[in-house]
């Protein structure tokens, strides 16, 4: 059976799992919409994703955030000027093939938009409201200083921590040295004076036992 906690952690999973994908799918778009002078706004392109516009009837349906951008696609040179009724910018004249000009929709509303020179013809764009994930601070672990000491350098110390075992204070012997071994240097004229002298006795027990 699952506890309490082990629920919780599925849970806020499936939460941060759905963050991720409407952060995915808000991702700013811009659409292009193709103008004629005879077909007024007839076309709507998705450039960002290249998935199928929302178009039908002329009317447009985006997120907020979103860019759509009017072009000129007259055969031939042809003035067409894009009001918006909200007047959301300045009225705004396509002379030739491929002018254009753009809008980012940063407000959730419907506005609507006509063309000068043809009254009549019309497009509407509904913005949908997005609403933006906000990013979950990662709390930063830090560990704690460890602050190790070391010991200065003290000559005396390091010289009684050599002789540790040699020194005896103790019985009042006032630091007296034991076991402190001298080594006695050995030359070889010594070594010659031992075997010499060694001979010699030999040679005088022989003639002392014929």
């Amino acid at each position: 059976m699952i506890n309490k906690s082990a629920r919780s952690i599925v849970i806020l999973l499936i939460i941060f799992s759905c963050i991720g994908i409407a952060t995915a799918d808000n991702t700013p778009v811009t659409y292009i919409s193709y103008i004629d002078p005879d077909l007024g706004f007839y076309k709507i392109t998705d450039i960002t994703t290249h998935n199928p516009a929302n178009y039908v009837s002329r009317t447009l349906t985006i997120n907020q955030g979103d860019t759509v951008e009017w072009e000129n696609d007259a055969g031939k040179q042809s003035t067409m000027t894009v009001i918006s009724d909200q007047k959301l910018f300045p009225d705004t004249s396509l002379v030739d093939a491929g002018d254009n000009f753009s809008y980012t929709f940063n407000q959730a509303a419907v506005f609507t938009f006509y063309i000068k020179e043809r009254r009549t013809v019309r497009q509407t764009i509904i913005v949908l409201p997005v609403s933006y994930s906000t990013s979950v601070p990662t709390p930063a672990i830090t560990s704690p200083s460890v602050t190790t000491s070391v010991p200065a350098y003290n000559p005396s110390t390091t010289a009684r921590i050599a002789n540790n075992g040699f020194n005896e204070s103790s019985n009042g012997t006032n630091g007296l040295e034991i076991g402190k071994v001298n080594s006695l240097p050995v030359s070889l004229t010594g070594i010659m004076s031992i075997i010499v002298g060694i001979l010699s006795m030999l040679i005088t027990y022989r003639k002392s036992s014929t």
